[in-house]
C-alpha cells in the first residue's frame, strides 16, 4: 500500500532529523529548508500534509502558507505549524490563515503522531466523499457531475491555448432488449465489463471517459483533432463488436454500439454545450441509420 506524503519545512537541519526520523516508518517523507524550497515541492511532490515552521530567514511559515493557500493546485493541502512560537497570537493568526493544526515545540512524540494521524485520516474521508460524488457507482468510472465539469474545463483550456477538442457520444445498442432477454442483473454486468473496456482505450491522464445515462457513455478527447478522434472511435466500436461479455457461466458476444463524433477548436462567446449537442447530433443520426455505425460531425 502506498504511503501518504509529508513535507517538512525547517531552516534547523537538526529538527529536519528529528522529524524525519519519527514519521519515516509510516510516511513518504521529503524536507524542504527554506520557504522558497518548500513552495516548490508542495508544487512539484503534491505532499498529502505539511508541517511547517514559522520562523525562517526568507520567508515565514505565515508567508508560506498564504503563497500555497493562493495556488490552485497546493491551497487544499492541510498545513499544521510545529514552531517555538507559543503565543495565543501566534496560534490564532496560523488558524486564521488556514491551518488545519498547530504544535508548538518541544513536542511529545506520540502526541504529534497522533495528531498527524487525526489529519491524514479526515483528508482520505474527504477524499472518498469526493469520489464518490464524482465516479458513478455501478461502473466506477466518472459519471455524468464530472463529465460536465471536466468538459467546461478542457473547452476553456482548448480556448486558451487554440487546440482542437473532441467528444465521443456513446450509446449501447438495443439495450433494452437485452435487458428484457438477459436480466437487469445481466444488464449491470454488460455495463460494467463496457465501462473496463472503455478505460483501455484513455491515451493519457487528460482523456476522460465517463458514463453519462443509463447506457450511455462519453469520451472527452483534448488536444485531439477530428481524424485522430475518428480513427480512436472506429477501435472502439470494434473492440465492443468482438468484446466476450459473461453470462451465467458462458460468454455472449451480443453487444454492437453507436458513436458520434464532435471536434471544436473554440472561439470567443461559445460554450461547451455546443460541442456535446453536435456529439449527440451524431449520435441520433448514427442511431436513426439502425445502429451500429459512427457518424462525424
Amino acid at each position: 500500500m502506498q504511503k501518504n506524503k509529508i513535507l517538512i519545512v525547517d531552516d534547523d537541519k537538526a529538527n529536519l532529523d528529528v522529524l524525519n526520523h519519527i514519521l519515516k516508518n509510516d510516511y513518504t517523507v521529503y524536507v524542504a529548508k527554506s520557504g522558497e524550497m518548500a513552495v516548490k515541492r508542495a508544487v512539484s511532490d503534491q505532499p498529502d500534509l505539511i508541517l511547517l515552521d514559522i520562523i525562517m530567514p526568507d520567508m515565514s511559515g505565515y508567508d508560506v502558507l498564504k503563497v500555497l493557500k493562493e495556488d490552485e493546485t497546493t491551497k487544499s493541502i492541510p498545513i499544521i505549524f510545529i514552531t517555538a512560537l507559543n503565543s495565543s497570537a501566534d496560534e490564532e493568526r496560523g488558524f486564521l490563515l488556514g491551518a488545519v493544526d498547530y504544535i508548538v515545540k518541544p513536542f511529545n512524540n506520540s502526541v504529534l503522531k497522533a495528531r498527524i494521524r487525526i489529519h491524514i485520516k479526515a483528508l482520505e474521508q474527504a477524499r472518498a466523499i469526493e469520489n464518490f460524488g464524482t465516479a458513478d457507482v455501478l461502473t466506477e468510472i466518472a459519471n455524468r457531475r464530472q463529465f460536465d465539469e471536466r468538459l467546461a474545463c478542457e473547452w476553456d483550456e482548448a480556448l486558451r491555448n487554440q487546440k482542437s477538442l473532441s467528444l465521443l457520444s456513446i450509446d449501447i445498442d438495443m439495450m433494452q432488449q437485452y435487458n428484457q432477454t438477459y436480466g437487469y442483473l445481466q444488464g449491470d454486468v454488460l455495463l460494467q465489463t463496457i465501462a473496463k473496456e472503455f478505460y483501455r482505450f484513455l491515451r493519457s491522464e487528460d482523456d476522460l471517459v465517463a458514463r453519462t445515462g443509463g447506457e450511455e457513455f462519453a469520451f472527452i478527447l483534448p488536444d485531439t483533432d477530428l481524424k485522430t478522434a475518428t480513427d480512436l472511435a472506429r477501435e472502439i466500436h470494434h473492440a465492443v463488436e468482438i468484446m466476450e461479455i459473461p453470462s451465467m457461466g458462458t460468454l455472449t458476444t451480443q453487444i454492437t454500439v453507436s458513436i458520434g463524433i464532435a471536434t471544436k477548436t473554440p472561439t470567443a462567446g461559445e460554450e461547451a454545450l455546443i460541442l456535446l449537442e453536435e456529439a449527440n447530433k451524431e449520435l441520433s443520426r448514427a442511431q436513426d441509420a439502425g445502429g451500429n455505425q459512427i457518424m462525424v460531425g
